[in-house]
């Protein structure tokens, strides 16, 4: 069952990444409004 967890970590790191890709975004889309 290792090839469910290595899934499991690969979908929780590219989650990751989005979230943070997404958050940059959003602040400097913030400083640019304000």
């Amino acid at each position: 069952m290792w090839e469910f967890a290595v899934i499991k970590i690969f979908v929780v790191a590219m989650t990751l990444v989005m979230v943070g890709f997404w958050g940059s975004v959003g602040i400097l889309i913030y400083r640019l409004l304000t």
